[in-house]
């Protein structure tokens, strides 16, 4: 298996390594240094699941997949000693083959946007091209798909007009994906904030969450507030793993362990948890999406000091592994 690790690390400057020179070469990296034969001291996991730098743990690197990448992306602990391999979370690039203009996807019939530049994220095949209106509205829209991805009115409504209520609300939610993808294969959660409802629709694959996802935001009288979405029509249904989640669960904490071993002369200890999972591709393989949460705790007797941070990780197939 291979596993690449992004870390959240803001005390890193950004680095000239586009997100497209890895999607465009495939699941295969340049190998990865060899490893060091003998035995190594890192954290293991706590009885919760938690990962702690106090406790310690002889193991090999057999006790991880092949080839294991670190991808810092953007944190806010001191990530001195977690080695780069990619740097840019967000890059906005100019785009010659980008249409001038394009017609706005809701709103005013016949309005157009200027095309103002495209946008390449980790995790995401294809760039987005973003668009503004005369009025300051943004939105933007799928260079491969032309599906949109991004809407944000720049002029709110005059006057709000009855609450229509969460359900009705829901509907109109419905309706408005129906445009970009059938909504009867995404489960729905719905959130009340302040005078908007919001509508979160995610894809499930094999029990699991996905990428594949979209956020319509009404104001609540059922005009549209925002509109977001990320991998429509990118992660076919039929898609599974080459591998059992429960397995990565246990690659990753062991992986981070490895990098985040760095830390422990800055601090009295470390815990790392997994915040969440999710099933998206990458260059044409089934990932793992991996979201683990860092605390680095400074203790001073009568007071404990934490920098907290953001770790994703990407667990990927062996090349030529394919897809159960």
């Amino acid at each position: 298996m291979r596993v690449i690790f992004m870390a959240f690390c803001r005390c890193l400057p950004a680095a000239a390594l586009l997100a497209a020179a890895l999607l465009s070469a495939g699941c295969a990296l340049p190998p990865r240094p060899a490893a060091d034969p003998g035995t190594e001291t890192a954290a293991g996991p706590d009885s919760s699941g938690r990962q702690t730098a106090a406790q310690e743990e002889t193991h090999t690197p057999a006790a991880i997949p092949a080839d294991v990448r670190v991808l810092v992306v953007d944190c806010s602990v001191p990530c001195a000693a977690v080695a780069p391999e990619f740097t840019e979370w967000e890059k906005r690039v100019t785009d010659p083959a980008a249409p001038l203009t394009y017609p706005l996807p809701w709103g005013a019939d016949g309005a157009t946007g200027s095309y103002r530049y495209s946008v390449t994220r980790t995790g995401c095949d294809l760039p987005t091209h973003v668009y503004y209106t005369p009025d300051g509205t943004e939105f933007g829209i799928n260079a491969g798909t032309g599906l949109p991805e991004l809407y944000a009115p720049g002029v709110p409504p005059a006057a709000a007009g009855p609450d229509l209520g969460e359900d009705a609300c829901r509907e109109i939610a419905r309706e408005l994906l129906s445009g970009c993808a059938d909504p009867a294969g995404f489960a729905v959660t719905a959130t009340v904030e302040g005078d908007l409802y919001r509508f979160d629709f995610t894809r499930e694959i094999g029990g699991l969450p996905s990428e594949e996802s979209a956020t319509v935001t009404l104001w609540r009288d059922g005009s549209l507030h925002s509109y977001s979405s990320r991998m429509l029509g990118r992660i076919p249904e039929d898609t599974r793993l080459p591998f059992a989640p429960q397995q990565a669960d246990g690659w990753v904490l062991t992986r981070a362990a490895e990098v985040l071993a760095g830390l422990d002369g800055l601090y009295d200890r470390v815990d790392c948890g997994i915040r969440a999972r999710s099933v998206t591709r990458w260059a044409g393989c089934a990932v793992l999406h991996y979201v683990l949460e860092i605390q680095c705790l400074r203790d001073f007797g009568d007071t404990v000091e934490i920098d907290a941070g953001v770790l994703e990780l990407l667990v990927l197939p062996a090349p030529g592994a394919g897809e159960g």
